[in-house]
């Protein structure tokens, strides 16, 4: 702690302000939209220039003091303040056998090489055609198939029939693609 406040007294000296200021700008009280714009704009800068001596003063600390440096804060960010999920299961034996002889296993272990299958609405227009052209193109391993006046339940059937693990489906409205669906 000798170190901090030797550092501390040595920033005040050189004009540097640890603590944390606001300059109370009264600019709800103001009439005129041009002046509180103005207000506003300049109370902005001042925060951002605080911030960054305040960061500047904080690694400057860290730098003098070195290995006795307090530790960083941990942001507070939506992921750092969630409380942890008890049914998340780290490293469990069982959990790690029964992955492994899951059925798509395979799938998600990348073991088998992904095979997409790429149709249209029923009726698909000249740009609908040219996108599925681009897509073949560069997706790889990728077939279209016409889908004509033919269910999509028997598509996803015929599908898994020549093994294919994924399909992409392209609807239009008003003769232009608009939605992609995968699966």
């Amino acid at each position: 702690l000798s170190y901090y406040n030797e550092y501390k007294s040595y920033l005040s000296m050189s004009g540097v302000n640890i603590a944390k200021s606001y300059h109370g700008l009264s600019i709800q009280n103001r009439k005129c939209k041009i002046v509180k714009r103005q207000l506003f704009q300049k109370m902005k800068q001042e925060k951002s220039k605080e911030r960054t001596k305040r960061k500047k003063a904080d690694k400057e600390m860290r730098e003098f003091m070195g290995d006795e440096a307090p530790p960083k804060p941990v942001p507070h960010t939506t992921e750092s303040l969630r409380p942890d999920d008890e049914t998340f299961v780290q490293d469990d034996i069982e959990v790690m056998n029964d992955t492994a002889l899951d059925e798509f296993s395979s799938y998600f272990n990348r073991e088998n090489q992904p095979k997409v299958l790429i149709t249209t609405n029923k009726k698909s227009s000249l740009e609908t055609r040219k996108l599925l052209d681009e897509l073949v193109n560069v997706i790889p391993n990728s077939e279209y198939h016409k889908r004509g006046k033919v269910d999509m339940k028997d598509v996803v059937k015929q599908a898994t029939d020549n093994s294919f693990t994924d399909i992409v489906v392209i609807n239009e409205d008003m003769k232009k693609p608009s939605i992609l669906f995968s699966s």
